[in-house]
């Protein structure tokens, strides 16, 4: 859990305390190789929300949302569940400094 915080932090850019729908996007691509398109990305935010209401905040009825760490922590889960290897946490935090997340004005530390 300490590493996918670690990650986590590297990847909220703007160091609000969620991924928005941009900086989830980017993790993916970095930790992954793929985008995600829009309707998957509200799709994957509707199901943390469905199973863990406090991983996500979803607007009323409309698109868009952020993941927070417990939403992270879920995809996660979700993914060892099935059998599928996510990214270790090394490679994470690797994607979100690949993905320009931890570099430079000292957002590095966030990656501490």
């Amino acid at each position: 859990v300490a590493a996918l915080g670690r990650c986590f932090r590297c990847c909220d850019q703007d160091a609000d305390g969620a991924l928005s729908e941009r900086e989830l996007r980017r993790l993916h691509i970095a930790a992954f190789g793929c985008d995600l398109a829009p309707d998957e990305l509200t799709a994957l935010l509707r199901l943390v929300g469905m199973h863990l209401p406090e991983g996500v905040r979803l607007p009323e009825g409309g698109r868009g949302g952020v993941l927070l760490l417990p939403g992270l922590c879920f995809l996660v889960a979700l993914l060892l569940e099935r059998g599928e290897q996510p990214p270790d946490a090394n490679s994470g935090e690797a994607a979100g400094a690949k993905a320009g997340f931890a570099l430079g004005g000292g957002s590095a530390s966030r990656c501490e």
